[in-house]
Order: C-alpha cells, then structure tokens, then sequence
C-alpha cells in the first residue's frame, strides 16, 4: 500500500505544476520534483550502507517526514473543485495493483507476483479497449511520441535501478570496498543530479 501510494505522489506533482502554474514556474517545479527524487535516491542508498545498524522497521517511518510539509502544502494547493466528473476508481485501483505488484516482486522475487502483475496488466488492456471511461484512453496509448517517452523514460529509470546493486555487488566481490563507502560514492552522484535539478529551472528560464 505504502509503495502503491509513493508511484502516485510524483505524478500528481508533476500533473499539477504543469496544469497551474505559468512556464516560468513550471520549470522550476519540475526540476525541484526531481530533485527531491534524488534527494529520496540519496537518502536510501545511503541508508542501505547504513543498514545493518538501522533496525529495517524503522526505516518504513521515513516517509511520516512528509508531516512536517502538510500544512504548507495544504496552505499553497489550489482551491480548486470540478463538478460532474467522476474518478475512474476501477482502473486506478487495477493500475497500482501492477505497480505494486512490480515493487513487491522486486522486493521479494517469486514467479507468482509476475504471474499476478501480467493477468492485472491483461485485465487492464482489456479495459482500457472496452471500458466506458478508462482514465488511460485508446487514443492517448495509440499515440506514438507519448509511447515513445515512455520508452525513454522506462529505459532511463530501469538502468537507475539496476545499476545501484550492480555497483555495490561490484564494489564489494571485485574491489573489497564496504557497502558503506559504495553507498557514500553512489549519494555523491546523486548530490550532483539533485543540484543539477534545483539548478535546472533557472538555466531553462
């Protein structure tokens, strides 16, 4: 539940910053998103080297930080309300069903997560041709250069996550450095993109 809810809260950021905010802004939003994803990066790799000193419960309680935020959230969120629309419940709820899945397969690998995942991804496809109002639609699927960010994006992001534990694999079996000290080199990389990400804003404008 708690990764299902963390696949959401990017996107709405990012759905809301290019819905009302003027360009000048919106710039700067997004590249304050993803330097906040590169803050989260740093603070977890640099907590698996913590790891075995940090009692595993604990770490679950990181994402209560957000607590100190809501009320300044709350305080600069548009007041803004539709009427007569409706929240396409079954296909969200079927969407981060998947994502979960993915997660929790990565988490605890077994066939049967994937099995689970690829059947919800079947029911989806099938909702999306045949539903009334799925709030994925035929023709923004059928849309070529929205797949094709996709893409891009899935094979950015899939080499990000991969390359975190190939890098402390690495650094542990062929260099003998500790996890701790592959963890500090992979959280300078990571310093270097959320600087870049704060920065990035102000060069676009």
């Amino acid at each position: 539940v708690q990764s299902a809810g963390a696949q959401v809260t990017g996107s709405v950021f990012v759905v809301m910053a290019v819905k009302y905010l003027a360009p000048s802004e919106k710039v700067v939003y997004l590249g304050v998103n993803n330097a906040v994803y590169f803050f989260a990066c740093m603070i977890g790799v640099v907590a698996g080297g913590f790891i075995e000193m940090i009692p595993w419960k604990f770490l679950l309680l990181s994402p209560a930080l957000a607590v100190v935020v809501l009320p300044l959230l709350l305080r600069n969120i548009p007041d803004v309300s539709g009427t007569g629309e409706k929240v396409d419940a079954f296909g969200i709820t079927v969407f981060g069903l998947i994502a979960a899945l993915v997660v929790v397969y990565f988490s605890f690998p077994s066939f049967w997560w994937l099995v689970a995942a690829v059947v919800l991804a079947v029911v989806f496809g099938f909702y999306v041709a045949y539903g009334s109002h799925p709030f994925l639609t035929r023709k923004l699927l059928g849309n070529l250069s929205f797949l094709g960010i996709i893409a891009i994006l899935f094979v950015a992001y899939f080499f990000q996550y991969a390359c975190v534990p190939i890098y402390q694999v690495m650094g542990g079996q062929v260099y003998r450095l500790s996890l701790m000290t592959v963890s500090l080199c992979l959280a300078a990389v990571y310093l270097v993109q959320l600087v870049m990400g704060l920065l990035s804003g102000p060069i676009v404008n």
